[in-house]
Order: structure tokens, then sequence, then C-alpha cells
């Protein structure tokens, strides 16, 4: 399973096309975990109108990173006008 990741991680990258907005790392507390995320804002969203906002969801074992690069979604936000986040999932100390 991990060769299988790194492969396809390595096939992202290779093929990763070049988004050109700005990428936020961003932090919220809920309850008592600390969340991080990544929010990816296209260069033609300039705050004047209200963009949809889709959730890219990483499944598991993989990090919002992985799944920012391997669904490319940051290329289609930009021809598509919405903006992206990307959430880091909780450990499952039961799952170690």
């Amino acid at each position: 399973m991990k060769k299988l990741t790194l492969l396809l991680l390595a096939l992202a990258v290779v093929f990763h096309s070049k988004a050109q907005g700005t990428l936020i790392d961003g932090e919220l507390v809920h309850g008592d975990s600390l969340r991080t995320y990544k929010l990816y804002i296209p260069d033609a969203c300039d705050g004047s109108e209200a963009w949809p906002l889709v959730l890219a969801l990483h499944g598991f074992g993989l990090d919002a990173e992985f799944m920012m690069i391997l669904s490319d979604m940051n290329a289609v936000a930009d021809t598509g006008h919405f903006l992206v986040a990307y959430p880091q999932g909780l450990v499952c100390l039961w799952a170690v």
C-alpha cells in the first residue's frame, strides 16, 4: 500500500499543473482539537462577489497536501470559479 501511495504521489507531482492563485495554510480549534487546512483562492476571486467553496477530503492514511496534489483541484478552481479547502483529518489512534 505504501509503495502504491508513493507511486501515485510521484505521478501527481510529474503531471501537476501550475495553478495561479493563493494558497493559505489555516487552522482552527473545534472542541479540543486543533484542525488544520489548506485553502486555495484563485486569482480571479477579488472578494467583490460570493464564490462557492468545495471541500476536497482525503482518504484514510493520506493527508491534505497529498489530496491537493493528487486531485489537481486548484487548476479546476481557476477555470470553474470556486475556492477549494483541503481539511486535514485527525489521526485515529485505534487504527495505528
